[in-house]
This record gives structure tokens, C-alpha cells and sequence, in this order.
């Protein structure tokens, strides 16, 4: 199978490949949560505007291409496996992320 985006060409085998998606959630492009709430007001905006203009976008028309194709999607997301999220990074714990 050949799938083409723009001038990049990729042969997968829908049998042995894989689309793996990873963090793409509403904590990374929600500026007032999350480690992009610690940003100021200007790196929030250039932050912002690489998600919508390019990282959705793309990831968007990879979804679309792998799914129509056959090919397998992952979602990976990083999240507590406890109850009480003590199993945290101290990164997630002073975001107070669960």
C-alpha cells in the first residue's frame, strides 16, 4: 500500500504497521491547564498556533490515511494507575495532573 502526503511518499503493509498517536489530548492545547498554563502569554500563542496550524493538521490527515487504509491505530495517553495517583511523575503531581 502507498499512501501520499504532499511530496512524502510511504509504503506501509496494513499487516505488520501501525499508526501510534501519543498525548493528544485536551491538557496539551488547553493553556489553562497543564504545563502550558506556566507559560507566558506569548509562548502560549506561538505554542497555540503550532497545534492548530500544524500538529492537529497533521495528525488529523495521518488518522484519515492509516484508518482509510487499513492500517491499525494506537492511542497512547499517559495516566495514573492508581486510584489515588501516586504512581505520578513529580511533574504531574505539581501540575496536579491524575
Amino acid at each position: 500500500m502507498n499512501m501520499r502526503k504532499g511530496k512524502l511518499m510511504v509504503n506501509l503493509s496494513h499487516s505488520s504497521s501501525a499508526l501510534i498517536l501519543i498525548d493528544l489530548q485536551q491538557l496539551d492545547v488547553d493553556p489553562s491547564v497543564g504545563a502550558l498554563s506556566l507559560k507566558s502569554p506569548s509562548e502560549q500563542a506561538n505554542y497555540q498556533d503550532a497545534i492548530w496550524s500544524r500538529v492537529i493538521p497533521n495528525a488529523s490527515s495521518a488518522l484519515n490515511l492509516a484508518r482509510h487504509s487499513g492500517v491499525e491505530v494506537i492511542h497512547i495517553r499517559i495516566q495514573s494507575m492508581t486510584h489515588d495517583g501516586r504512581d505520578r511523575s513529580p511533574a504531574h503531581k505539581r501540575l496536579n495532573l491524575h
